[in-house]
């Protein structure tokens, strides 16, 4: 039998399914996350390498990731809270306040709208929304990008680092202990979905499935695919889950290599 070849694409997407399914079956929050941050970063450097030179310009898909996830996460607790000691100290700066502001403004009144600023497809009447509350910019991604420093940029980077590096550099880190509310799977999971979709332009099963979780509690303002949230019957979250790892399992019995869910 000869050797099986895995790309980074497949590995990428096959640690991002299995986080997932660990998340349904409520394993260990430290387990979900070492994975789905190793799938993240494979995703990231396949998609734009990490700039190696510190007066490099900041463009490309990484910076615009960083900064879409970054300004996307802190609209949300704004708006749902609640805030911690970062996330304070993040909009203590106007120019950023006024950036994530104008976010919560267009979550509030647009529907499906963190789909489509975290894909890269905004609507003209997301951007007027947007525009708004100051500014108006042709695409909120470019003014966001134009309006951040490359501090801004190393402290959101730090920010969601901040748990993946504890558990990969125990040499490096300075802290001796972590803050297991600091485990923010979701987010993780969230992005490394869209990464993927991304660079492949499909989602998985398991990441669809996810999605439409996170769409039925209100964590992603998102359209679902497969499972509305009448569909789950006001279950909990465990029973949510739990009905998510089900229909995984039913699938994967019955067509073992079913993967693609296309979109668009």
């Amino acid at each position: 039998m000869g050797s099986v070849i895995v790309t980074k694409e497949t590995a990428a997407q096959r640690q991002i399914d299995a986080a997932i399914r660990m998340y349904f079956a409520q394993e260990d929050e430290l387990a979900v996350q070492t994975v789905a941050a190793a799938a993240y970063t494979i995703l990231r450097d396949l998609q734009d390498p990490l700039p190696k030179k510190k007066d490099q310009p900041k463009e490309g898909l990484w910076y615009q990731d960083i900064v879409k996830r970054g300004l996307g996460v802190l609209a949300r607790k704004m708006e749902q809270g609640p805030l911690d000691e970062r996330d304070i100290a993040f909009l203590a700066e106007p120019t950023y306040r006024s950036l994530v502001e104008r976010l919560v403004l267009a979550r509030k009144t647009q529907s499906d709208f963190d789909e489509r600023f975290l894909f890269g497809e905004l609507t003209s009447e997301d951007e007027r929304i947007i525009a708004e509350n100051g500014g108006q910019p042709p695409s909120f991604v470019k003014d966001a990008l134009s309006l951040v420093d490359s501090k801004f940029v190393k402290k959101i980077a730090d920010y969601f680092n901040e748990v993946p590096n504890f558990l990969k550099h125990a040499d490096r880190m300075k802290v001796a202990g972590l803050k297991l509310d600091e485990v923010d799977n979701v987010t993780l999971l969230i992005q490394a979905s869209a990464a993927f979709r991304s660079l492949m332009s499909y989602f998985t099963l398991e990441m669809e499935l996810f999605l439409d979780v996170c769409a039925a509690e209100g964590s992603f303002d998102y359209d679902p695919f497969l499972l509305s949230a009448e569909d789950f019957n006001d279950l909990d979250h465990a029973g949510k889950c739990g009905k998510c790892l089900d229909l995984i399992r039913q699938a994967r019995a019955k067509f073992p290599s079913f993967i693609a869910i296309p979109i668009g």
